[in-house]
């Protein structure tokens, strides 16, 4: 039981803990050109120029803070990833 417990435990940190690929102490990179965001939408770290990205249909591109949170991006069916661009532009 106590296995169980410990477990469930640790992969909540892990999953609430976001990606952890930012440095402390580093400046906030300014958004890569036809990237329509500044931080991760899932982290909320931030992206620039060299992040991995995702390109949309028009072209431009949404930035991540690190290859796993790309990952995540694909795994949301398009209505959602529709409803981040949108919110994005106001």
């Amino acid at each position: 039981m106590k296995r169980v417990v410990l477990s469930a435990s640790v992969m909540m940190m892990l999953m609430m803990g976001g990606c952890g690929s930012a440095v402390r102490g580093q400046a906030t990179p300014l958004p890569a050109t036809g990237m329509i965001n500044d931080t991760c939408p899932f982290s909320g770290q931030p992206v620039g120029p060299g992040a991995p990205e995702a390109t949309l249909a028009d072209g431009r591109a949404v930035g991540f803070c690190c290859g796993g949170c790309a990952q995540r991006w694909t795994q949301w069916d398009s209505e959602q990833q529709q409803q981040y661009v949108q919110a994005q532009a106001h």
